[in-house]
């Protein structure tokens, strides 16, 4: 999506994480079984995915862009520059209120302003003291 709607001359770097190293290894190799094709339109598995043993696979140019890292959310984020968007789909459910108040606050510190912040459609930021801007349901702006 992202390649299809900025200017080709803003340089896309995407850091994916996850505390699982197998989760991280799959991510890594950027191949999706057959059945990909009925979750993805086909004008985008065509622009962006070739045909591999397995299924499909992610082109080179688009998995060139992502830098994939062991991370825990709960250790201090090392992080030098701020994010244009975060993705935290799905996570924070796992985690008691109070993490979840940590979890919003260091996220707002990485984001840069005007980013934006991604959660899952069973999150959100009710009942939790926040900086982040409602834009709709899942997302925040700084």
């Amino acid at each position: 999506m992202l390649t299809e709607n900025l200017p080709e001359e803003v340089n896309v770097k995407i850091l994916a994480t996850d505390i699982s190293s197998r989760a991280l290894t799959a991510a890594s190799r950027g191949a999706y079984p057959q059945r990909i094709k009925d979750e993805v339109d086909g004008y985008y598995l065509t622009r962006y995915f070739e045909r591999s043993d397995e299924g499909f696979k992610v082109v080179g140019p688009i998995r060139d862009m992502v830098t994939v890292r062991q991370f825990n959310l709960m250790d201090i984020f090392p992080f030098k520059n701020t994010f244009d968007m975060i993705f935290c789909r799905n996570v924070m459910i796992y985690f008691d209120l109070k993490v979840q108040q940590m979890l919003l606050d260091k996220f707002y510190n990485v984001t840069a302003p005007g980013g934006l912040l991604f959660l899952g459609h069973s999150e959100s930021l009710i009942n939790k003291t926040h900086r982040y801007k409602y834009i709709q349901p899942t997302i925040y702006m700084k």
